[in-house]
């Protein structure tokens, strides 16, 4: 009788903690009842459990710690990675370990980086020409319009925080993605007063404003 109430503990233990190959785990606090069974080589703390984030980590056996799915698509998307977002995309459709969420959120992403992509081509080029009053009127309003289709771009670039998602801003030495938008946002300003500047020549061309004014 007492050796069947034994096992039965054992098994309630087992369903409630949760038992690995080498240990029990408690998943309410994250950590091993007993010592890890890998030692120091899993770190100093010998009762955690996937360095004390057990969502972000899979750790069948005790023995080894295996990146969750979900925190490296996290990470690539962070770093601007698009192979890495697309290989975990690709290698998720043989296990399923990644949540509808979590494809979604990075097929929208890689999205996101194609238009991004797109509006910095769109303000790049073509390059637009100084309005002049030595320039002909139609000279002068094809650079306006060169202008307009610029800060438009840029500006839904800024909108959409693009330099957040393409490697080429994360990357940015120093300050990375911030140091990119702020440098963007100068951009912008510059651009607003060139078009300004293009309005007030054409006016002047056509003679609705007095030189000088």
């Amino acid at each position: 009788m007492k050796m069947r109430q034994k096992v039965l503990m054992l098994a309630l233990l087992a369903l409630l903690l949760g038992q690995t190959a080498h240990a029990f785990y408690n998943p309410v606090r994250g950590t091993w009842l007993s010592r890890d069974p890998i030692e120091e080589r899993g770190g100093i703390n010998l009762y955690e459990m996937n360095g004390n984030h057990p969502i972000k980590g899979i750790d069948c056996f005790g023995l080894e710690l295996i990146d969750s799915p979900s925190a490296s698509l996290e990470a690539a998307m962070a770093r601007g990675d698009v192979e890495g977002v697309e290989a975990i995309l690709l290698g998720s459709g043989e296990g399923g370990v990644l949540t509808d969420a979590a494809i979604a959120a990075a097929r929208a992403w890689l999205k996101k980086v194609v238009e991004c992509k797109a509006l910095n081509y769109a303000y790049h080029n073509p390059e637009c020409g100084r309005c002049s009053c030595g320039l002909s009127r139609e000279a002068n309003v094809n650079n306006l319009a060169c202008f307009f289709a610029q800060n438009a771009a840029r500006a839904e670039y800024l909108h959409l925080k693009c330099d957040y998602c393409l490697v080429g801003s994360i990357a940015t030495e120093p300050g990375g993605s911030k140091a990119a938008e702020a440098a963007h946002w100068a951009q912008l300003s510059e651009k607003l007063l060139a078009l300004a500047r293009c309005v007030k020549t054409i006016a002047l061309i056509d003679g609705t404003i007095i030189r000088g004014k």
